[in-house]
């Protein structure tokens, strides 16, 4: 790291410009970077389900949907509410990104209740939007182009509301691009008031700024160049970069300071030392930190993979940057001869390190009592997804979704697709079969009704008959043209993943009971791929927390030269980890795309100031206490205020307006609590107690 120091010092203008080039750069890059959330994002490309949903849109149309409820409040005759609807209905058809609106006076004969509340006062539209390549924003043209005919076309007496999927995907969206520009910019304010009220100089904050500034537009220029958007998991990556920037940065300038009365006393030979010294632990916590990030990578949700590949590249950017920033400038402080004093915030460590002596065995035996209550509370964790529950109550349109199902009752669709091995699906000898088949799915209570060819036989007979097309009529989205497949769609509660899962688990027992083996049943639309999410979060549970738990375990044992220091870190890193996660077991709370991820992270996050206290652990000499002594002098005071860099960084999450992102804010906040009782207490405790660590001699 001296060579290091020395190469960057001496060629300043050439590292100077390398980082604007990289900066203009990554300029390009940013300006790419658009919000989305679409389901190409949750799930990688050759994913069989996410091959199922598209093939069976290829057949019966786009699943992106819409429900438009029509209310009639005003008691108007039943003629005039009908001709209302229809003229609604007519006006979002002609919306350029619309596919089709399905509705209840769409096809002869008498409507469906499908379409209607049991007060029969209320009716449904389906909006199908068109599959285009720019889904996002197909899907947000078309929802402002109904709102804009709700407010145009406005019909006394009349109540018109939205909901489905689409919607809540359009408002998760527009909240996570707004949720990104709001914390990225409390971040840094969080962060100036934290460095001012430290003690920091105005020097110090300005460069640890400029850091921050590098390192968030590398991201997102990286960003811009793989051709990821902004969803609502990877939103937080700036403001765990400007954490990891900032973190550094204190490392580094805190021992440069250390043990010098002014920056002005130092010269570029003594800076050099200085800063290498701390290179090597701050790399190991680096490198720790993105294996915690990289376990993700074994996770078959591409928006987990992609979160964890994403934020190990921006944080790598993020380390480089904050070491290239801070030797350039302490490079250029020192020649200006800068007055910059080391200001410590805790001073007599001899009272702390006596209660830990003293205590040390009831420090032990609280801190495995909490753990051992922890893991009950971890058997209590479950995965599970839930759509509309990542807005928060008071979202309007969460409010507007609740408020549909409380009218007008069930509108989720789930669709199952049937499909004869031989013959047709409407041969007369599967009718019979089919029809009871859906007559009991539909008597589930979770299920309000449902809709199909096999509902009007009839008409369909009578249409094909007359050599009148199909294509533009609700029958095509019903059945294929050589009807070797045909589609039931059922009406069903708007709750989690694992409550889908058990309607669909229903679906397929009724299909092995009412319908004959020759008959094959399959579920296609977005539920599906809604419940495969909540499996693939167990994955991440199985494979991920084991894989990166054990790289990191040995590359601190590796890079401290002492396995037996390495084993002694294990318990004091595991603590934090197990009693939040928990925490989230005992209350309730479950898994999913967001909270998942909160292991990883602290898996690599919680040994950053362990590492640099085993490395000054290592090289001090004397007694236990002498050594702790040494430890606390040079590494507590920069460990002290990284912890509240990190919680206070971590807390700006619960600020979200995604309900699973402010969940991840809390709880990451409560861990870093949780790391600060490992660091300050219970690791020093564990050597007073038992006597471990390495022999050391003057």
């Amino acid at each position: 790291m001296k060579r290091f120091f020395e190469f960057v010092a001496g060629n300043k203008a050439a590292v100077l410009v390398l980082l604007i080039l990289a900066g203009v750069l990554s300029s390009i890059g940013a300006a790419r970077v658009k919000t989305d959330n679409s389901l190409d994002v949750w799930f990688v490309e050759k994913d069989p389900v996410l091959e199922r949903y598209k093939y069976y849109q290829d057949v019966f149309g786009s699943d992106e949907k819409i429900g438009v409820m029509a209310r009639n409040n005003a008691d108007l005759p039943e003629k005039e509410f009908e001709l209302d609807v229809l003229k609604l209905q007519n006006n979002i058809k002609k919306l350029g990104d619309v596919e089709s609106a399905a509705g209840p006076f769409d096809l002869p004969g008498k409507p469906s209740d499908f379409f209607f509340s049991k007060d029969k006062k209320a009716v449904t539209m389906i909006v199908s939007i068109k599959n285009e390549k720019d889904a996002a924003g197909a899907r947000t043209r078309v929802i402002n182009g109904i709102r804009e005919e709700f407010q145009k076309n406005r019909i006394a007496g009349v109540k018109t509301e939205l909901a489905g999927s689409g919607v809540i995907f359009d408002e998760l969206n527009r909240i996570s691009n707004a949720d990104a520009g709001i914390l990225i910019g409390l971040s840094y304010i969080v962060m100036i008031i934290i460095m001012a009220l430290g003690g920091r100089s105005v020097y110090s904050i300005v460069i640890g700024l400029g850091s921050i500034g590098l390192s968030t537009l590398f991201y997102f220029g990286i960003l811009g160049f793989f051709g990821s958007g902004i969803n609502m998991v990877n939103m937080c990556v700036p403001s765990l970069m400007l954490i990891l920037t900032i973190e550094n940065f204190v490392y580094i300038g805190d021992n440069v300071l250390n043990g010098v009365e002014d920056l002005r006393s130092v010269d570029r030979k003594i800076l050099a030392e200085k800063t290498g010294e701390v290179f090597w632990p701050a790399f190991v916590a680096f490198f720790t930190t993105i294996l915690g990030f990289l376990s993700l990578v074994l996770c078959n949700m591409k928006i987990i993979r992609d979160f964890g590949i994403l934020a190990s590249a921006g944080l790598t950017a993020a380390f480089i940057t904050a070491y290239l920033v801070n030797t350039l400038c302490f490079d250029l402080l020192i020649r200006m001869k800068v007055p910059m004093k080391s200001k410590k915030t805790i001073r007599n460590y001899s009272g702390l390190l006596g209660f830990l002596k003293r205590n040390s065995r009831t420090i032990m035996a609280v801190s495995v009592a909490i753990c051992a209550l922890a893991l009950w509370g971890l058997t209590l964790l479950k995965s599970d997804t839930y759509s509309l529950g990542y807005l928060k109550k008071g979202n309007p349109v969460r409010m507007e979704s609740e408020a549909i199902e409380k009218d007008f009752g069930y509108y989720l669709a789930l669709d199952m697709v049937l499909k004869p091995e031989k013959g047709t699906c409407i041969s007369k000898e599967y009718l019979a079969a089919i029809r009871k088949f859906r007559d009991d799915v539909s008597s589930l209570p979770e299920i309000k009704d449902s809709l199909g060819v096999y509902d009007y036989l009839a008409q369909y007979e009578a249409m094909k008959a007359a050599g009148l097309p199909l294509k533009g009529t609700g029958f095509y989205s019903m059945i294929t043209p050589d009807e070797k497949m045909a589609k039931i769609t059922f009406q069903v509660k708007m709750e989690s993943s694992s409550g889908i899962e058990k309607t669909l688990s229903a679906i397929a027992a009724f299909a092995k009971k009412d319908l004959p083996p020759a008959i094959k049943t399959e579920p296609c639309g977005y539920l599906p791929l809604y419940v495969k999410m909540m499996k693939y979060v167990d994955d991440v549970q199985r494979s991920s927390f084991p894989w990166a738990f054990v790289t990191i375990m040995i590359v601190i044992g590796i890079s401290l030269g002492s396995w037996r220091l390495a084993l002694l870190s294990i318990f004091p890193n595991l603590f934090p980890i197990a009693v939040t996660m928990g925490a989230i077991g005992f209350l309730g709370i479950p898994l999913d795309v967001a909270t998942i991820t909160i292991a990883s992270i602290a898996m690599g996050i919680v040994g950053d100031n362990a590492i640099h206290m085993m490395f000054v652990y290592k090289k001090a000499v004397g007694t236990e206490e002498e050594k702790w002594m040494k430890v606390f002098d040079v590494k507590l005071n920069s460990a002290v205020f990284n912890y509240i860099i990190l919680g206070i960084g971590y807390a700006v999450f619960a600020f979200s307006h995604v309900n699973s992102i402010a969940y991840f804010g809390i709880f990451s906040a409560a861990m870093i609590f949780f790391v600060w009782l490992g660091d300050i207490f219970v690791l020093p405790a564990q050597f007073f107690w038992g006597k471990g660590g390495v022999k050391n001699e003057k």
